[in-house]
Parts: C-alpha cells; structure tokens; sequence
C-alpha cells in the first residue's frame, strides 16, 4: 500500500484535496460500486475515512461500502440534508468491512486491486494503542517482549530481528501506531539482539576503533567506497579513516580494511509490501488495471547480473520528498464556479504529475517482480529550508533503500546531507548544478550539466558532419561561456579523426557580415550560436535562413531554443538539431501506451511541463536499479542500458568521494516538420 507520513497535521479539507487530486474511479449504469477510501483521520478521538464523492455514487451506496447505516452517514456529515454532491468530502466511521461488499481490499481470492492513494497517518499524540486483554493473556516468554523506543517503527523493529513486519503485525494484531515504552510482541524466531537489547536497552553501535574489530577484504570489480561502506554499515569517513589510500580511488584485487562484523542496521529491507495484485476475474472491479507490459517491451527491462543480486521478492522502501504545498489547500478548495483561476495558478498541482508518473513505473513492474512501500511526504518549499529541515527531523531515512527528491536547492542540499549519514542514495530531479556531487557519493543528479550537453553535441557533430566546416557564434564572450568553452574544448579533440574545419567568432563584435565571410560554398557548414535571448536568437535564424542559398547549412540549436518562438519553417530549411536532455516522440508505442494508461488511471492528460514522464522515467530505471542490484546498485549502473519515454539514463561518477550525474545527451531534428531522434 502507498502511504503519505502525516507530520505536519494537515487539515480535513487538505486531505480531502489529496483524494481529489489522486482518486480515479469508473462508474457504471447500475448502482456505482464504491472503493473505500485509503485516508483515516482521527477526529476527537475515533478513527474516520475520508471519502470524496464521484458523480454517479449515492448515499445508500456510500453506506454499504462503509458498512454505514444512512442515518449515521447523515449524522456524521449534516451537509447531506441538502444531498449528495460530486466533489463533497465525507467523514465516515471506521467500521469492520463485511466481505464480499464492492470495495473491499483484496484477500487472495477476489482478485480486487488496490489502488494507490495518500494514507494520512495520524500524529502519535493524536492516539495511544494499548494492548489487548488477548494479547496481555497470551503466552509469550517475557524475552519474547520488546519495549519499544521513542520514534522507532514496525519496520526499524522488524530489520532489527531479522523479520517482516507482516509477521510483526501478526503477533500484534491491535497494534496501530508505535508509542515509546509500549511492549510489543516479537514472534519466535531467532534474533540477532542480546537479551538486555530485546527489551529496548540497546543503542546502535558505532564503527569500532579496535584494530581488532577489522578484517581485510579484497576488493571486486564495481566495487567503490560508497558501496563497500554501505555493505559493511559504516560511513564512507569511517571508510576512508581506515583506508586513507581509497580516497583517489579503488582498484580490483586491492585489499581495504572493513569491520569484521557487517551491521544489521544497514542490511537491505525486506518488508511491507506495495500491495497492487493483478486485477483477475472480477468484471465489476471499479479500478482501472494499469496494464503496461507493452512499456516494459518497448523501453526495455534490465535482467543483468552485477554483484551479488537481492533475494527475489525483496520488498524495498522508498521516499518521495515533493513540494505538494498542501498546507495551501483551503485556499484552492475554496475556489467557486466563478472563480479565474485555473489549477495552473496553484503550486500544489506541479509535481502531482510527477507523483503519479512514480506510481505508474511502480505498477508496471510489479508485472515483472518489483516490490515497494512508498512513503511520500509534502517536505520540500521553494527558497525556504525551514520545512525540509522540520521534516528530516521526524524522517527515518536509515530505514529508506532509495529518496527521490526534494526538488528545490536549499532542500535537496538538507535532504542529501542526511542521505549521505544514512548511506542511502538520493535522487535529484531537476538540478543542472553538478557541483551538488561534491563530496557526496549518495547523489543521483538526472539532469545532465551543461558540460555533458556540450560533450554530446562535439560528438554527435564528429561523427556525423566529418570534414564540415564548422561555425561556433559566442554571443559575447560572457553568456554561456563555460557551455561553449567546453564544447569547443572537446570538438577539438575530435577534430583530428574527423577532419573538422572549426571557426570561432564572436558575434556581438562581428554580426552576421562576419559570419557570412565564414560560411564555405564546397563544404557543408555546421552552425551553432551560444545564445538563449529570446530576441536575438529568432533573428539570428531568420537572417541564417536567407543567407542559406547552397542549402548546404545545419544549424544546431541548443537546450531550451523551443521556446524562444523560432519560426517552424526557417528550422526546415536550414536541416535543424538540437540537443536536449529530454524528448518525447509521440509517434512511438511506448508514449503511446504510457498516455493511454495516464488517462485511464487519473482521467487527465500526461503534461511534460508537469514532470509525468519524468517520474515515471524515474522510477522506471531506479526501481529496477534497486529490484535487480538491491541498495547499493551504483556500481552497476553502467550495466543499464534502458531507454526512457522521455529521459535516457547514463551515469558515471568522476570520483569514488562524489555523486553520479546522468550524461545522456539527446540530438532531436525536424523532418517533414515532424520531430523525431536523430542518431
């Protein structure tokens, strides 16, 4: 089940606003079938789901969903007595649920699916679980018994003894929430934990400084410092203060210093299921089954073997830090029929797309083995640290295999600084800064720096323009100096297999008569300017297109240039590419399957300026990073040749004491007016 971590009391209204933005359901002719709300909120002291009602469902449908009678509904939620709206919040008591009815959660045999929704958990302050006269009267050894400790979990518990917490929830079967000194049954299995450590005495050990507490290994190919120290549950410092040589890297077959004992507390987690079985022979199911097997053929799923592969079954778990600004709610809930604004207008809904793309990837290869417990928190705000900083407080990233985000500078610079405490990898979406690697081994950077697109373009110009007379234009020296200063850097090394003809000019001392003096009449010109001004660069084309009379010009534009209102037909003819981190080809199967499932599942449209394609990009290649190289699958990397619907994926880390950064540069062309790839 996908759970969002309450810490920060969001409102009744908020939630709501969760649902509304992440609830889809179909409705039918007949009486609708009602899937019960994921959301609990305790209010004054009892359990209540939080429905949002679709159009089509009624009241007395609502009320057998729930196992509600209609006259409590009403009691519970006063409104009703005007009736029954699309877009109304319900609060509804906490009830068993009688089987059989529509709705209910899968128990094996149904074959109903789960879908995925925000699970709001309640503040610990909020309620206390006691345990049960059974559970008091039961005949558990006193060893058996575990006092819990302040802000521990079911799952930091459950890796501590080597077991699910399935099996956990099933010797504590009342148990709801974890409060400090509450005891808590541990089933009978062997443990790795003293006596004196089961009933809550213990505190994690740190990395001996015994010589004796060391051994020496060997160290494998792929191997790095990040990874051994994550194997072994030290800190890539403790690492590197025991074997200061691995600080300019390490060699296979080199022999390094590591504790004789690998940690418990680092070992990969191995619990709490992402439920979302197969949606089988229940025709009036009233969730769409994300059937995206065709994706996993035409982008590709990685099987390869790097390093000792994770038990099969493996359940992982993942945070997702985004800047939802729920705590903004009311003020779009409140907006009214004859209100201007649209979704547009609110921050809230810019990474919802992101959010759902992660579902989908999580869905589809669930159909291939991948396991995962999404915990999802609203911890990330633009130009203000405060909220991240509240938020890693209460966070228990040693629990986490993978954290993908925050999004903004100042979070993610928090938040990866508790990844690299952790020792757990950390994925930054949107940043171009490579200079966030610096001293950080946890980091995945997915947006390529403005280095590596200038690399991928000298190459892509090497290969395919040999012999070519090439025009690079500065637009000053000043703007995108480093961009263009790299690119030249590498064209020339490339110029002596390619026979390049290379030309520098300086067009704001120059203009457009310097450049036409250097255009060649018997070789094919290659031209590129290092501009972004959405004033010049549209004048620059349009004199480039008339002074192309031989047709024998390329102009390769640069990252961003769509959107500087370039017009179409100059681009044609001047046999146009650009090189872009990012490009969705519409016409290919796999958007199209991806587009057809987005709608089905969240009845809107997949936008890129939404990040959807990305997050599922995301999670396409990290969740199946982690299914087939488990936590630590950075040295493995290389092995991962898959291609996303929007984003391709190649890292490489220049040092064992920096993050990764994806390097893939994409060269798109227009032809027949139709965008498509270039090779």
């Amino acid at each position: 089940m996908l759970t969002f971590n309450n810490h920060l009391r969001f409102s009744t209204r908020l939630l709501a606003f969760a649902i509304l933005l992440l609830n889809c359901t179909a409705s039918f002719a007949q009486e609708p079938l009602i899937k019960r709300s994921s959301v609990i909120e305790q209010y004054k002291g009892k359990p209540y789901y939080l429905h949002f009602v679709l159009k089509g469902e009624t009241i007395t449908a609502i009320s057998k969903a729930y196992n509600v009678s209609k006259e409590e509904l009403m009691q519970e939620n006063p409104s009703l007595q005007d009736g029954l709206k699309a877009d109304q919040v319900l609060r509804i008591p906490q009830r068993s649920e009688p089987a059989g009815l529509p709705g209910s959660e899968p128990d094996g045999k149904t074959g109903i699916k789960k879908e995925s929704f925000l699970e709001i958990k309640p503040s610990p302050n909020d309620t206390k679980t006691i345990p049960t006269e059974q559970q008091k009267k039961t005949n558990v050894s006193r060893d058996n018994v575990y006092v819990v400790k302040k802000k521990e979990t079911l799952y930091g518990i459950s890796k501590q003894f080597n077991i699910s917490v399935d099996e956990l929830q099933k010797a504590n079967p009342e148990i709801s929430g974890l409060q400090e000194g509450m005891e808590i049954i541990i089933p009978g299995k062997e443990s790795t934990k003293t006596g004196s450590e089961l009933t809550g005495n213990n505190k994690a050990s740190e990395a001996s400084t015994d010589p004796a507490a060391f051994q020496e290994i060997k160290v494998q190919h792929g191997q790095t410092v990040y990874s051994i120290s994550k194997q072994y549950g030290i800190t890539v410092e403790q690492f590197l203060k025991l074997n200061p040589d691995a600080g300019q890297g390490l060699k296979t077959d080199q022999f390094v210093k590591v504790p004789a004992q690998a940690s418990t507390l680092h070992t990969p987690a191995t619990t709490v299921e992402k439920a979302l079985p197969a949606n089988e022979g229940h025709a009036e199911s009233t969730t769409v089954p994300l059937q995206l097997v065709n994706l996993e053929t035409a982008l590709g799923s990685q099987k390869d073997f790097c390093g000792t592969r994770p038990d099969q079954g493996k359940t992982f778990e993942i945070a997702l830090l985004l800047p939802f600004d729920l705590e903004n709610a009311d003020s779009i809930i409140a907006q009214d029929e004859t209100s201007t604004k649209s979704t547009d207008d609110f921050r809230s809904y810019d990474f919802f797309q992101f959010y759902n793309g992660i579902l989908l990837a999580a869905d589809s290869l669930e159909k291939i083995g991948f396991r995962a417990h999404i915990n999802v928190y609203d911890a990330d705000k633009e130009a203000d640290s405060l909220k991240i900083k509240k938020a890693m407080r209460k966070i228990n990233l040693s629990g986490m295999d993978l954290v993908i985000g925050p999004v903004f500078a100042k979070s993610f610079d928090v938040a990866s600084r508790y990844a690299l405490k952790e020792n757990v990898s950390i994925i930054n979406p949107l940043s171009k800064r490579n200079k966030i690697l610096a001293g950080n081994p946890a980091i995945y950077m997915v947006q390529p720096s403005d280095e590596y697109m200038a690399s991928g373009m000298a190459s892509y110009i090497s290969r395919n323009y040999q012999g070519a007379n090439v025009i690079i234009c500065r637009n000053g020296m000043k703007e995108l100096a480093s961009f263009s200063t790299c690119f030249v850097r590498d064209l020339k090394r490339y110029d002596s297999l390619s026979g390049l003809r290379i030309k520098e000019l300086n067009y704001a001392v120059e203009s457009f008569a310097g450049l036409t003096k250097t255009l060649s009449a018997d070789k094919h010109n290659v031209v590129l300017m290092f501009s972004e001004s959405r004033s010049m660069v549209p004048n620059f084309v349009s004199m480039l297109n008339t002074a192309n009379k031989n047709q024998n010009i390329t102009l390769v534009g640069l990252p961003g240039w769509e959107n500087l209102g370039i017009e179409t037909e100059f681009l044609a003819k001047l046999d146009y590419r650009q090189a872009t981190p990012e490009f969705v080809d519409y016409n290919s199967d796999a958007v199209t399957q991806f587009v057809k499932q987005y709608r089905n599942a969240y009845s809107a449209e997949p936008l890129e300026d939404k990040h959807a394609f990305l997050g599922f990009d995301i999670g396409w290649f990290f969740f199946q990073a982690l299914m087939n190289y488990g936590p630590d699958f950075g040295p493995c990397l290389p092995n991962m040749n898959i291609k996303g619907l929007q984003n391709n994926f190649k890292f490489v880390s220049d040092s064992p004491l920096n993050g990764f950064q994806n390097t893939s540069c994409r060269i798109i062309q227009l032809n027949d007016y139709k965008w498509l790839e270039s090779r």
